[in-house]
């Protein structure tokens, strides 16, 4: 994440210092300091507001997607039947492996197996 932190600071110096080169020509070519000072800044905080959408939208994409499946393939061994959140990082989940079906929940601690259902259950349920 600071990787991405210092390219971001790389291009906004980089805008800043195109920014003033921008305006220093345009002064030298007869055009008026305070047209192309808020033309700068126009283009700057284009740049930062364009910048900060896609910071958002990459923040909310890793903390929101990642709970989606990555698959649902009717042919999967393993398939996720429902989920059921407890606590902020506790859940249950009920799953089908290979046509039988478990229960088991999922902690800071780990994974553990709490209950296994038979398949096809006897006469007695």
């Amino acid at each position: 994440m600071k990787a991405i932190e210092r390219k971001i600071k790389a291009i906004l110096v980089l805008a800043s210092i195109g920014n003033a080169a921008f305006a220093l020509a345009a002064l030298d070519e007869g055009g008026s300091a305070p047209d192309m000072v808020i033309s700068s800044f126009k283009a700057l905080g284009a740049l930062l507001l364009v910048l900060a959408v896609i910071l958002i939208a990459a923040w909310a994409a890793r903390r929101y997607l990642r709970f989606l499946p990555h698959s649902s393939g009717k042919n999967e061994s393993i398939q996720i039947l429902s989920a059921r959140t407890l606590a902020p990082k506790s859940s249950v989940h009920l799953l089908e492996v290979e046509g039988r079906k478990m229960l088991v929940g999922s902690s800071e601690k780990g994974v553990t197996l709490l209950k296994d259902f038979e398949s096809n259950p006897g006469p007695g349920g």
